[in-house]
């Protein structure tokens, strides 16, 4: 209890030095920070707009200019489909820029994330797939409580069980990436099922934003990879589109045994991927390909051995946005996204695998419009249909599935004076004839030029897909049940906001409570390995959130964070998501004309114990302890050769070891989630 107290006093104390220290900066503005209550233009998904300026393209080169009045100027549309600034946004909400992804680095998306307020990254190798949290919600082996979106159209809402495999989206090139805004708290009301705890919406750069390029990097464990991008455009006619490649032969990854038989082995993993976008006047085209191969941790808790998982990704979506003569805007997107995975599971003899495939085609269709009604009165309305199909060729297994979910939902947002009142609502349809109406209500209110609150309310829901509602199938000595009567799941949030800006200082105070019911777990029938899906149990989450970006004397930046977070279920069990209590982040940056080093710190407070939750789960590896996550980003600019960038990312600095106990459908204690101390040396051309 003492060190968990002195690590909450000595974040709040390092925030509160953090505020003073930006306040007594006297920095020179170099653009007016937009003014609380100020209008906000009406544009489509991706696009950065300014008040009272034009679109602004960002790119590597701009970090010479970096300042927080720019990136203070960046508007957010996932919140409300709106272009607004995040202060005047219904929702809780975080953007990366291009600019903070090439100060602070990253190899991948997840690791981008991973500097997002609230946000917990877990890679366990179980499964072959990544899992990341917001806000302390459970860590399931299924990422179906976040929805992840490209320019504002869903790429994880997979039908089998609505997210299970997320690896291949790690595939997106990160140089087409122009920001990622992040939603903390529901996002139903307009985006539907999964949108539950959060939505990621990845935005990517217009043809004019994207710089020619080329890009070699090698580094630890024989890791390697190439970056191309290329964007050309011809009137009204434009294109851009980026290539990644990935390969390593992976950190040395080991787990223990009940009888003594360790499991060592390379994580290795392979991740492929492209990106492309076409524009033509009001028509636009995207398409992506990601494939990534990643070696698991498979077999039994008495003889771990390695497996592989393949996970293949395609995702095309036909849109046309189109702006009326009055101002308001109709926009309507068709899309596809397509999922083959090959993935290893146990067998009756565990040391062979049998491989598992999986396919899934998923079509959602969507149509709105938006605009303003008056100077104070703006409204989006809309609707949208997802055919959900697939089919597992495996005994016990859905073989063919056909789901569907349809929705309509409406937006209203009212200035008057300095308040401004939100609410809006989607009602969702499935083909199980049920019904789920979800609300939202915001108060959003400026004190002052500078310091404003936001009082916050909304709903959401995950629907139940095929593998949980008609699985029957025995993998191992292990055997699962669907069960078709399953409900949707339920959330509700509250949220209270006290934000603060003013010039190259933008902070903000949040409190949240979280409730979810009518979740969708595995019980046990007869034996604990004979388990069935059901509606059971609520779970409560609150915590608090502290975050700020400061600016100084145009040569550092600064940006932080701390989260705390406690929860229990029905029964009263506290800790029943086994996420760490404490979340404490911190990246600190200094740029000159040709270089920059930024340093990035994620402390995590321990992990429960999972045999609190679950008896009889096998001492096998260490117990989860506090650790930190620290990594440096390195980029230099040779004056002498133009359009060259050298850089150099070095992953877990300190080269900690960490542990995270297993979720439930494990009998083992807890597995390793950080990969060894590892370096990238990177070479890009502009061409």
């Amino acid at each position: 209890m003492m060190k968990k107290n002195c690590s909450l006093t000595f974040t709040l104390v390092f925030m509160c030095l953090f505020f003073q220290v930006s306040r007594a900066a006297e920095l020179p503005p170099i653009i007016q920070a937009s003014q609380p209550g100020g209008s906000s233009k009406v544009e489509s998904q991706g696009e950065i707009i300014t008040d009272g300026q034009d679109s602004v393209a960002l790119d590597f080169n701009s970090l010479l200019d970096l300042t927080l009045n720019e990136l203070m100027k960046v508007k957010v549309v996932t919140p409300s489909k709106f272009a607004e600034s995040l202060n005047q946004s219904p929702s809780v909400a975080s953007v990366i820029t291009a600019d903070e992804i090439a100060l602070f680095g990253g190899r991948d998306l997840v690791e981008v994330l991973s500097k997002v307020t609230g946000i917990n990254v877990l890679n366990s190798l179980v499964g072959g797939r990544y899992r990341f949290t917001i806000r302390g919600d459970q860590p399931s082996f299924n990422v179906n409580h976040i929805l992840i979106l490209i320019d504002g159209i869903p790429i994880n809402r997979e039908s089998y069980i609505g997210g299970i495999w997320t690896q291949s989206i790690l595939a997106i090139p990160l140089p087409i990436v122009k920001q990622i805004e992040v939603v903390r708290g529901p996002g139903s009301a307009l985006y539907g099922s999964n949108a539950f705890s959060g939505v990621v919406n990845i935005i990517t750069k217009n043809s004019s934003e994207l710089k020619n390029s080329v890009s070699l990097s090698y580094g630890s464990h024989n890791s390697r990879a190439v970056d191309l991008t290329y964007a050309t455009f011809s009137g009204n006619l434009e294109f851009n589109t980026a290539l990644r490649f990935y390969k390593s032969d992976g950190w040395p990854l080991e787990t223990g045994s009940t009888i003594g038989k360790p499991l060592s082995t390379e994580a290795a993993s392979e991740t492929p991927g492209v990106l492309a976008r076409v524009r033509y006047q009001d028509f636009y085209a995207t398409g992506f390909w990601g494939k990534a191969d990643q070696v698991t941790m498979r077999g039994t808790a008495a003889d771990p051995i390695a497996g592989l998982t393949e996970n293949e990704r395609y995702f095309f979506d036909l849109g046309y946005k189109h702006q009326l003569e009055n101002g308001w805007e109709v926009k309507s997107s068709l899309s596809h996204v397509a999922g083959r995975t090959d993935h290893a599971v146990a067998s009756v003899d565990p040391e062979q695998l049998t491989v598992i495939h999986y396919e899934t085609d998923d079509s959602h269709f969507e149509l709105h419009t938006l605009g303003e009604v008056s100077d104070q009165l703006q409204i989006l309305i809309g609707g949208s249909y997802d055919a959900l199909t697939g089919g597992v060729p495996a005994a016990g297994f859905p073989s063919d599935w056909h789901d569907w979910l349809a929705g309509i939902f409406a937006e209203a947002n009212y200035q008057f004076n300095n308040t401004k009142v939100t609410t809006g609502f989607q009602y969702n349809y499935t083909s199980e004839d049920i019904g789920d109406f979800v609300p939202r209500l915001g108060i959003i209110h400026d004190f002052t030029e500078n310091l404003g609150i936001k009082l916050l309310y909304g709903q959401a829901f995950r629907s139940p897909y095929a593998g949980e509602k008609f699985l029957d199938a025995t993998v191992g000595d292990l055997t699962i049940k669907g069960n078709p009567k399953l409900k949707p799941e339920l959330g509700t949030t509250y949220d209270l906001q006290l934000y603060y800006q003013k010039d190259n200082w933008q902070s903000a105070l949040t409190l949240f409570r979280n409730v979810q019911q009518d979740l969708v777990v595995r019980i046990p029938i007869t034996t604990p390995m004979d388990i069935y899906f059901v509606n059971k149990g609520k779970l409560e989450i609150e915590g608090v959130e502290l975050e700020a970006k400061i600016g100084l004397m145009n040569a550092w930046y600064l940006t932080g964070s701390y989260t705390y977070q406690r929860n229990n279920d029905t029964k009263g069990l506290d800790n029943f998501t086994q996420q760490p209590h404490d979340i404490f982040k911190l990246g600190i940056a200094y740029h000159l004309e040709n270089w920059s080093v930024g340093l990035f710190e994620n402390y995590f407070s321990k992990y429960p114990n999972n045999t609190d939750i679950s008896q009889g789960r096998a001492q096998v590896n260490p117990s989860s302890k506090a650790y930190h996550h620290l990594t440096l980003n390195t980029s230099y600019e040779p004056l002498q050769f133009d359009k060259v960038k050298i850089s150099l990312y070095v992953d877990n600095l300190l080269d900690e070891k960490a542990y995270a106990p297993e979720q439930p459908g494990s009998s083992i204690n807890s597995v390793p989630i950080l990969a060894e101390r590892s370096l990238m040396l990177s070479l890009m051309f502009e061409y």
